[in-house]
Formats: structure tokens, C-alpha cells, sequence
């Protein structure tokens, strides 16, 4: 994953302004947005799952009352930047550049190594998704991974895929969907990317990249029977299962999206823009979170049936509908 963030940085820097955000850790009058208490430090992944809020960055910490308090637990490998968190049962798994998958069964105060099978070239995993009782990784330069074990052991899951380099996986109803960015792969050539759908489980996948004009996606989202997904040159959006896709708005350069209600939310360089309409219009709501400073690169979003959560910096801010 680190390929895929150095570039995500430089890219959000040279593509985005910056401006002085305000440091009140509170939100702007009349605003739906709330600064939680935490967890006060670093976020690079967030996961809401049953009655729990997870972020990752230099630490795990966990929430259950929504960010009012953290618990903080030791990353199992430590010096290592994590890239997701997934849960399956009562077992929690995080991922990330060098440490291929751990789980633990704890809520994240003991971890063990769960890769065996997963050959990822220097166990690179970029994202992990759950569907069922299949954990999926997506990896840097191996493609995709399976598990029917709750991660004992691993298989791959490329047939069909074009390129290795997984930056987004998705879960939606019966179909997995997989964002591949374009790689050049040692002795095979230039691999070209785009988006990939699965409804068997990984075992093959089958290109939807019709009209996706940038195949270098970022985040992968689902609202109902909607997909969109997140590119430098705009948000694309489908409705038919990834059958064909719209660049419904080619002014919004965005690494991450989420939606909630009818409200959909993207990071936007080292802010956040927000939609009422779908998608078709946008403006900023950075300045109702008051950001703490112009160096804020990396945005991640999570949902639940309460509230949108955003991991900003050092912080984990709140929007009820």
C-alpha cells in the first residue's frame, strides 16, 4: 500500500489548494458535524461493525458509544502503516504494507499472524472485505486472496482479473467488486486496470469498466443498488451492477466517498466536499469541522445506522443526519 499512498499524497498535494483551517475542537453553530473524543492519534482506516467504532494509524483504538470514549490497544507489528480493518464473528482482523493479515479474537488486545497461504510479494495488503463466511484481501502486487476458514489459510482469486494491484474491494448483495489500478508487471508486461465484479464468491471475475475513462480508482462505495467510485478525474457512479458507468461529476477529484441518508460526503484534498443532490452538485463542509491545520491529507469515512464518521489527522469527527 505504501506505492499507493505516496502517490495519493502527492497527487492530493498538487492537485488541491491549501487553507488554514480553524483548531476549535468543536463544530461550527448550527452544524451537524461533532468532534468526538479520540482517539487522538494517528487514523489511516476506520470500521464500524455491530455496536463497535475501530480506527487504526499508530495504535487500534476502539470505540462502542459512537467516539464518546476510546480504548487504545498496541498494532500487532509495530513500524508497520496499516491499510483496513475487517471483522468476521467475534474475530478481528487488520492488514497492512509488510504484515499481510492478523486477527484477534480479543477486540485487538492480542494479535496472531493469520497469512498462511496469502503469497502477496511482501505480504502488501491493501484493503479486506467480508462477505458471509469469505474474508477477502486485496493485495498490491498479487491480486486477490480468499478465505472460507475465517483466515486460517488463504487461496488466490485472480482468474479473470488484469491487474494485481488492488487499491478497493466492495460487498454488495451477491456480488464482490474489486478496483485494479493499471501495473507493469515483472516479466509480463503492462497489465491494464479497471473495475472487476465476482458473483461466485472470488473464484472468477469479469471486467465492468464500460465507460470508466480513469481506471485508477481509489474507493469503491455502495448506496442501495448504486456503485461509485472515486478517481482524480471525477466520480463515477452505476446503477446497473457495474454494467456501465457515468463520470457524474468530473470537477470532484476525490480518494474517498461515503454516503448516508441522502447526504454523500468526499474527500477532497485536505478537505471535505458534501452533496445533497446525488451527486450533481457539490460544496465544502471543511470549514464546519474546523480541521485542525492544511497538512491533512489522508480522509476516511465509515457509516452506521446512527451516524457518518470521518478520520481526520488525529481525530474522529461525527455527522448525524
Amino acid at each position: 500500500m505504501r506505492h499507493i499512498v505516496f502517490i495519493y499524497c502527492l497527487l492530493a498535494f498538487v492537485l488541491f489548494a491549501c487553507k488554514d483551517w480553524g483548531s476549535s475542537p468543536s463544530a461550527t453553530v448550527g452544524s451537524k458535524w461533532e468532534r468526538t473524543s479520540g482517539p487522538n492519534s494517528s487514523i489511516v482506516c476506520i470500521l464500524a461493525s455491530d455496536s463497535s467504532l475501530y480506527t487504526a494509524g499508530s495504535i487500534l483504538s476502539v470505540s462502542t458509544t459512537n467516539g464518546s470514549s476510546w480504548v487504545s490497544h498496541a498494532l500487532p507489528v509495530q513500524g508497520n502503516v496499516p491499510s483496513a480493518i475487517a471483522k468476521y464473528k467475534r474475530y478481528l482482523f487488520v492488514s497492512g504494507d509488510g504484515i499481510g493479515v492478523y486477527q484477534s479474537s480479543d477486540g485487538g488486545a492480542n494479535w496472531q499472524s493469520s497469512s498462511t497461504g496469502l503469497v502477496a510479494l511482501k505480504n502488501y495488503v491493501n484493503t479486506l472485505v467480508v462477505r458471509d463466511s469469505t474474508i477477502f484481501a486485496g493485495t498490491e502486487e498479487s491480486g486477490v486472496f480468499r478465505s472460507t476458514d475465517g483466515a486460517a489459510s488463504w487461496t488466490s482469486a485472480n482468474n479473470g482479473l488484469s491487474s494485481p494491484l488492488i487499491s478497493a474491494l466492495l460487498v454488495q448483495g451477491n456480488a464482490i467488486f474489486a478496483a485494479a489500478w493499471p501495473a507493469i508487471v515483472g516479466g509480463t508486461g503492462f497489465r491494464p486496470g479497471g473495475i472487476f465484479r465476482s458473483t461466485d464468491d472470488g473464484i472468477n471475475w469479469t471486467s465492468v469498466s464500460n465507460g470508466l475513462t480513469d481506471s485508477v480508482v481509489y474507493s469503491l462505495t455502495a448506496k442501495g443498488s448504486s456503485i461509485f467510485a472515486t478517481t482524480m478525474s471525477g466520480i463515477f457512479s452505476s446503477t446497473n451492477s457495474g454494467g456501465s458507468w457515468n463520470n457524474i461529476c468530473p470537477t470532484i477529484a476525490s480518494t474517498s466517498m461515503a454516503c448516508i441518508g441522502n447526504d454523500f460526503f468526499a474527500a477532497v484534498g485536505s478537505g471535505i466536499m458534501k452533496s445533497t443532490d446525488n451527486g450533481v452538485t457539490w460544496a465544502s463542509v471543511s470549514s464546519e469541522l474546523q480541521l485542525p491545520d492544511s497538512s491533512v491529507q489522508h480522509i476516511v469515512f465509515e457509516t452506521n445506522n446512527q451516524f457518518l464518521f470521518a478520520g481526520v489527522g488525529n481525530w474522529v469527527w461525527r455527522y448525524a443526519q
